[in-house]
């Protein structure tokens, strides 16, 4: 079986928001988590959803992208949170591919998810209907660098996400020793995304791994007409309105570390 191929036309990224744009930090002040969790997750479209609490509330359904940095909430709960704006970066200016504008921020002092607590933290707003009119429950999206100091593991067959203290040790470099060698070593894309290597048939690349995405192998940049089978278009909501994609099939194999697809 071939693997599937979304060469984006738009240029505008699954969920992911302000590309390359000035931004606040977004990784959380403080993590407080003593032991390994697992929490289970809801599954809408393929994509992992999990309820988390903002400053004591009740619990919200949030998407967790691991394609975007950023902690997503939906304006019209931030305003019923009454959080506070983030004045040092509120007003910042953003791209989204196609699109240009100005963020705005709110802060959050708490985000819980189970028994981690995530303590002080930005938090970018959109639409209320960013994320369509059948998922009025859905709130927002909580981004990777809300996970900046823990090891994150989403386990997709027992549709749960286990969130563990980093283990290990620090090396002098500040990089954590590595004692499974199946782990791939990341590689930073930009200031806020972080890929893995691959070989698609003779090409290496670097992709993002994207949890907020459920398109398969998603190409900026479309292969040699010989290595894949037309499929046609395809249209895909984005916090930034629809994206249409030209769908392919891949010819050749794609190779994940020790992995074969």
């Amino acid at each position: 079986m071939y693997p599937c191929v979304m060469f984006n036309i738009s240029f505008a990224l699954c969920l992911l928001i302000g590309c390359a744009a000035p931004r606040p930090d977004m990784a959380p002040r403080q993590t407080i988590l003593d032991q390994p969790i697992t929490i289970r997750c809801r599954f809408r479209n393929k994509l992992p959803m999990v309820q988390a609490s903002i400053n004591g509330s009740k619990p919200y359904w949030f998407i967790v992208d691991t394609g975007t940095p950023d902690l997503v909430l939906r304006e019209d709960i931030a305003f019923a949170l009454n959080l506070p704006l983030h004045e040092d970066v509120t007003g910042k200016p953003y791209s989204r591919g196609y699109d240009f504008g100005v963020m705005s921020y709110r802060y959050v002092e708490r985000l819980d998810l189970d028994r981690a607590s995530f303590r002080g933290l930005d938090v970018a707003l959109c639409h209320p209907l960013a994320f369509g009119d059948e998922d009025e429950d859905l709130a927002g999206v909580i981004g990777l660098r809300v996970f900046y100091d823990t090891q994150l593991t989403l386990h997709y067959r027992k549709l749960s996400l286990i969130i563990a203290p980093i283990p290990g040790k620090r090396e002098s470099n500040g990089r954590l020793s590595r004692e499974d060698p199946q782990n791939l070593e990341l590689v930073r894309q930009g200031e806020w995304q972080v890929g893995v290597p691959v070989q698609l048939g003779s090409r290496k690349l670097i992709l993002t791994i994207d949890s907020g995405s459920s398109s398969g192998i998603e190409l900026t940049v479309p292969p040699d007409e010989q290595s894949y089978e037309h499929l046609g278009y395809t249209a895909t909501r984005t916090l930034s309105g629809m994206a249409w994609k030209r769908l392919m099939r891949s010819r050749d194999d794609l190779q994940i570390g020790p992995h074969r697809v």
